[in-house]
């Protein structure tokens, strides 16, 4: 079966990473296309051309995309192969990434676009400094058991500016056959974009359909509807291009977001057993309780309530805490008579006192979304019963996940939040859901 293509996006398509927003706005204007990125995954790289990179490691860059990379970084090669880099140390100790020459050469056979740029652009440059960062390769591990990376001679490159030291400064290599790298100063000027833009539309004209040059005089010969279109047409792509990015970050953000919801309090709808208890005592402790953990405190083979609660508005005030995750029961009668026989009677033995009250947490219904799912002990009204009479609150944690939520979004105080939980007996129903009921029925 025949293919059949339903984009034709001009070329060469521009990826830019590592660069400030004005060089961004330089760069974005010689292409047609271009995105900035901050990693190369962000994007399928078969569906772009070429890479602009600032001091990033390019080597794991696909081997179709053309590549000018200012300033230092890994240039070519993983682990396990002879890696060619630029003016970047480790902590192994390997020479020649830097140059410390005051005399430079050239050679004859460059570009003349190159040999120009060379003596008009990095020569002046490298002359004003006493050291400069230059090319080195290694092979990642020499020939010995445990043998640290080994220093190997720079091969397979073609030289634009070396120092009397024989350190490379520029040079251009190929990545793949008819694909090429120009690896520059991180100070090196913008127009090596467009002279590599010059000399690749010779090798590559499919990629590179036109040459550079002509960009510069192309507004003399516009209409001035073309010149007015043009000029909207290059605000709206740099608006869509800069939207893009922010929705690139606030996804990114969200995202973050979302994980850790889902590793923190959204356990208090989602979880059983200790990711649950482990919630609902973050839950309570941000509601401004003080909570002890018991697990750790009974002896071995002996379990009694999970937590124990305090509030600071009440002097000698504590609950004693029942936790229990189901996925399909809304709170089972044998719960709750441990909770209040046994646990109660434990309570007694140690304090000398009874607790301050009986908490019954649950979460139900587990597959079921937190809006749809029936009240807790819901058809168990004599257990409910039983619960309140003796000072006792069955709460679900969807419950306390709203009031926790509502008190981080500050429409509820933590004080009053409190006050809602230890004034309640029988079945905890959030303040937020009565306010809720009562405007719906109005």
């Amino acid at each position: 079966m025949a293919d059949k293509q339903l984009t034709n996006r001009p070329h060469p398509r521009c990826l830019i990473w590592g660069f400030s927003a004005d060089a961004v706005n330089t760069i974005a204007a010689m292409f047609p296309e271009s995105r900035v990125i901050t990693r190369l995954g962000e994007v399928h790289q078969l569906d772009w051309d070429v890479l602009v990179a600032a001091g990033q490691n390019v080597g794991g860059a696909e081997l179709h995309l053309f590549v000018i990379v200012y300033g230092d970084g890994v240039l070519r090669g993983q682990a396990g192969e002879s890696v060619l880099m630029r003016g970047y140390r480790r902590a192994w100790g390997l020479g020649g990434a830097i140059s410390q020459a005051q005399d430079f050469k050239t050679f004859t056979d460059i570009p003349a676009s190159f040999d120009a740029l060379v003596t008009s652009d990095l020569l002046p440059a490298v002359r004003e400094e006493h050291t400069h960062s230059a090319l080195y390769s290694y092979r990642t591990f020499g020939e010995e058991v445990g043998s640290g990376p080994v220093p190997t001679a720079v091969t397979d490159v073609t030289p634009l500016l070396v120092g009397s030291d024989g350190g490379i400064i520029a040079a251009t290599f190929e990545r793949s056959p008819g694909v090429q790298c120009l690896t520059l100063p991180p100070d090196a000027s913008m127009a090596w974009i467009t002279a590599a833009i010059n000399e690749w539309h010779k090798i590559a004209p499919k990629v590179f359909p036109q040459t550079a040059d002509w960009t510069s005089h192309a507004l003399a010969w516009l209409t001035p509807d073309e010149i007015q279109a043009a000029i909207a047409f290059r605000e709206a792509s740099a608006a869509r291009k800069e939207s893009e990015v922010r929705a690139d970050a606030a996804w990114e953000a969200f995202a973050s977001a979302r994980q850790a919801a889902t590793k923190g309090m959204w356990r208090l709808l989602t979880e059983g057993g200790e990711p649950l208890e482990e919630a609902i005592t973050a839950a309570l402790r941000d509601l401004g309780f003080t909570v002890r953990v018991m697990d750790g405190e009974w002896p071995k083979g002996q379990r009694f309530e999970d937590l124990r609660v305090t509030c600071g508005e009440r002097d000698g005030w504590e609950a004693i805490v029942e936790i229990k995750g189901y996925t399909r029961s809304r709170g089972k009668a044998e719960d709750i008579t441990n909770l209040v026989a046994r646990f109660g009677k434990n309570f007694r033995r140690m304090e000398k006192r009874d607790p301050s009250a009986y908490w019954y947490i649950v979460n139900h219904d587990l597959a079921t979304h937190p809006e749809e799912r029936k009240p807790i002990l819901e058809g168990s009204d004599f257990d409910l019963a039983t619960l309140a009479d003796n000072d006792g609150l069955a709460i679900d944690s969807v419950d306390l996940y709203r009031l926790w939520l509502d008190s981080r979004m500050g429409r509820i105080g933590l004080e009053e939040a409190r006050a809602e939980l230890v004034a309640a007996t029988g079945r905890f129903v959030h303040a937020w859901i009565q306010r809720q009921a009562a405007a719906e029925t109005d």
